[in-house]
């Protein structure tokens, strides 16, 4: 069967590139890996895997040792510039989901 069908798709650089090296590392092109997802979803007449809301953080459950380890984690990406302030968070989640002036 030839390919002939054509799917543009936007994605955060981000994504794509750490999607790219899992590819790599599988040594296929991210068009077959884009491909086989279609195929199973065919064959299974819905996504192939769970989609699921990742449980929610609250400190009230967590025990000590998780509550530090997530106050670390938090901390190393403060130091290695891996957040954004919580303005530049606001505009960006406002114009993802289209909000204008609130």
């Amino acid at each position: 069967m030839s390919k002939t069908a054509t799917i543009n798709v936007r994605v955060e650089p981000e994504t794509k590139k750490q999607a790219e090296e899992v590819f790599d590392m599988l040594g296929i092109p991210m068009s077959t890996a884009i491909e086989v997802f279609l195929k199973q979803v065919a064959l299974n007449k819905g996504i192939p895997f769970d989609i699921t809301v990742p449980p929610s953080v609250n400190a009230d459950l967590m025990t000590k040792e998780e509550l530090l380890q997530r106050i670390d984690q938090s901390l190393e990406d403060y130091e290695n510039n891996k957040c954004i302030s919580f303005d530049d968070f606001y505009l960006s989640f406002k114009e993802k989901y289209n909000l204008g002036e609130l």
